[in-house]
């Protein structure tokens, strides 16, 4: 064999130690391979559960295209929140936040006594260690109560009851001769659809009130004149077609017109209108606000599933992927009923903003038309703050749950089971002052119009 040749046998040249460690080595490296190919397997495999999760969690609200069973149009989720409004307990509100709020120059106070006696009710039933469950009786009744205090809240309220009337002189103008206004209320209908298309609405959603929510046809928009009573106010409603709440009606009430009519009589830009403009402008005012709920359901009906918008139903708007039990938090007090704000809110913020754009108002005048619509209930927000303090440090159970039964039990526990001796027109008085604490968010959302910035989900 040559020196230089390769050994046939390497293993005769190599030492047992040698070879021993070049096996546990090798042998080794092979586990660690396999404990690495374990692990990612297992990793691998958790990665696909939980996808599969994740799949099957949201399948049904999928679209097909997408694998899904839901609806190929609507591709919602909507959230706990939305779906079981009761569950919800959050806390937005924060007394130490709040800016009290004066009285713009020059604006007259509108006064709300129903809200100062609300205010003092609930600081006598808090100084009175009331622990504001249903079942639990008051500590205390009418014959505790302040009886010069509790006829000034009394005196007010039918001094407020007697100013949303329409007197006298003015009923044939707002109620009989009615042609004037019913004439603007159509054409605030088209106003409306114009100044939406021109703020950036989408146009789906203006397709919607063509075609589906408000039509302009005849029966869809009604002036609120028959067996019409000075006594019995109603208000202005966007009510459902025939229980349909994907499709409404607006029914405008006499008396809101005129309370619209004394305010803009007072603005810079009213006090430049012929008397039959001034009309025209207070009854399309009133026309802006509702058309910003019309507005609204258009959005809803198009991001609800098909099924939900089917049925018409009256809480449809909680499947919304606008989720309107958050849109106010700003403004929020913890209770069940944000949707009440946020329709105010939304209602305002389209009513300030036609009559903006409708008769060009310049800078000067779009502050002074706020101050005067909106600024004279300035002292009330601050009685609301108070009483809102009130319900969150001490009560906040009750408005998450029990907020609708509240004015009826305080009317019981104070009045009628101390058996109160009073007539029944102010029986009836009083329960009318107690019953308004429901109309609670609404102000809350009146008060607080909503501005560019809250308004801009309508444009996407």
């Amino acid at each position: 064999m040559e020196q230089n040749s390769v050994p046939q046998n390497i293993d005769d040249y190599v030492s047992p130690i040698v070879v021993r460690e070049k096996d546990e080595e090798a042998r080794a490296k092979k586990e660690g391979k396999t404990i690495t190919c374990i692990f990612w397997l297992i990793v691998l495999v958790i990665v696909a559960v939980v996808c599969a999760a994740i799949y099957l969690s949201v399948r049904s609200y999928l679209p097909t295209s997408l694998g899904g069973t839901g609806t190929d149009n609507v591709s919602v989720i909507p959230t706990k929140l939305a779906a079981k409004i009761d569950d919800y307990s959050g806390i937005f509100y924060n007394p130490s936040d709040h800016i009290k709020k004066y009285l713009p120059q020059g604006i007259s106070q509108y006064n709300r006594p129903q809200l100062d006696f609300l205010n003092y009710i609930l600081d006598t039933a808090d100084n009175n260690q009331w622990d504001g469950n249903l079942t639990s009786k008051l500590k205390f009744d009418y014959t505790n109560l302040d009886k010069n205090l509790l006829g000034h809240y009394m005196d007010s309220y039918r001094s407020y009851q007697t100013s949303l009337q329409i007197p006298n002189d003015q009923f044939g103008t707002f109620v009989t001769d009615n042609t004037l206004i019913v004439t603007a209320l159509i054409q605030a209908r088209s106003d409306f659809m114009t100044f939406a298309q021109n703020y950036g609405v989408k146009q789906l959603y203006l397709d919607e009130i063509e075609g589906n929510v408000l039509p302009n046809v005849p029966g869809r928009i009604n002036y609120l004149t028959g067996n019409y009573s000075n006594q019995n106010y109603i208000g202005s409603t966007v009510d459902p077609v025939n229980n349909d709440y994907s499709r409404r009606i607006i029914n405008i009430d006499p008396h809101d017109v005129y309370a619209m009519y004394q305010d803009l009589q007072t603005t810079l830009f009213g006090q430049q209108l012929s008397s039959s403009d001034l009309i025209k402008a207070s009854a399309k005012a009133i026309m802006y606000k509702e058309m910003g709920l019309v507005l609204m359901q258009a959005y809803i009906n198009n991001h609800v599933p098909a099924n939900v918008q089917s049925n018409g139903s009256a809480d449809m708007w909680r499947y919304s992927d606008v989720n309107f039990l958050q849109y106010s938090t700003d403004y929020f007090w913890a209770w069940p009923y944000n949707k009440d704000i946020s329709d105010a809110r939304i209602a305002g913020g389209f009513m300030l903003k036609c009559l903006e754009g409708q008769y060009n108002l310049t800078d000067a005048q779009k502050t002074d038309l706020f101050n005067t619509v909106i600024g004279k209930d300035n002292p009330n927000m601050n009685t609301l703050n108070d009483i809102g303090s009130t319900l969150h440090t001490q009560y906040n159970s009750l408005i998450q749950n029990n907020w609708k039964q509240l004015p009826d039990f305080l009317y019981q526990s104070i009045f009628t089971d101390a058996n109160y001796p009073g007539t029944e027109a102010n029986k009836q008085l009083l329960k009318n002052m107690f019953n308004v604490t429901n109309d609670i968010p609404t102000l809350i959302g009146s008060f607080n119009p909503s501005e560019d910035k809250d308004l801009a989900f309508f444009k996407n």
